[in-house]
């Protein structure tokens, strides 16, 4: 009689769990995963840095370009009372400060020196760098902007002096009604006493009243050459 012999129960090989190659190469998946996800995170985190870089300079240019051009328009604009400063000794990001009484208070920053400019602060006046050059009614302001990448950005644009120009019409308008009244033996400018200037209309000067304000709204005129009738709400 053959005798009785048990063999102990073998587990399956699907069940034995994972090999060290296996799990190797699990590691090298999972490392590859996290790494890419790391990389795009870090992406994500530099372009919405670059975003808000660019929104904040976007809102130093329009607070810049505003100020000036609203300085200038009133006809309060003085050259001796701006200037560029740099932030830290030696070193080429600068601010634009403004006059107030005694001091220069810090306006707007994110320019640049002018390029091969040694000095701490640079006045509007200084016509040297053309920061701020004004030729006749028109000033045209000139400034370098910091990059994102530390680089310069040009910016330049124009502003018009509204009193400087108004007054050139009306003091034009003035000085043909004084022929005029001089050669009708003044009796004209006793007529126009009556008349309140600002609502009267310059017979000389369409589209403006005889103080050289507008008669109608700013899209009847061109920005640099005047009064414009051809527009529809704007025939005299």
């Amino acid at each position: 009689m053959m005798p009785d012999v048990r063999f102990p129960h073998r587990v399956p090989s699907s069940s034995s769990g994972f090999s060290l190659v296996e799990l190797m190469v699990a590691m090298v998946i999972g490392l590859i995963i996290i790494l890419g996800a790391g990389q795009l995170f870090l992406t994500v985190f530099q372009t919405n840095r670059q975003v808000e870089l660019l929104s904040e300079k976007q809102a130093a240019i329009t607070f810049l370009t505003e100020d000036l051009i609203r300085e200038v328009r009133r006809g309060e604009f003085e050259s001796v009372d701006y200037r560029l400063s740099r932030i830290n000794k030696n070193e080429e990001p600068a601010v634009i400060e403004r006059k107030d009484g005694a001091n220069f208070q810090a306006l707007v920053g994110g320019l640049m020196m002018p390029q091969g400019a040694s000095e701490e602060n640079i006045l509007f006046s200084n016509s040297s760098y053309g920061l701020a050059t004004s030729s006749g009614a028109v000033t045209t302001f000139d400034f370098e902007l910091e990059s994102v990448d530390g680089s310069r950005d040009p910016i330049k644009f124009i502003a018009v002096d509204r009193t400087t120009a108004a007054g050139g019409s009306k003091g034009g308008a003035e000085s043909g009604g004084g022929e005029a009244g001089g050669g009708a033996g003044g009796a004209g400018a006793g007529g126009a006493g009556g008349h309140n200037p600002s609502t009267t209309p310059n017979p000389d000067n369409p589209g403006y009243y005889m103080d050289g304000s507008k008669m109608y709204s700013d899209s009847c005129y061109h920005k640099n050459h005047g009064f414009r009738p051809g527009k529809g709400g704007c025939e005299v």
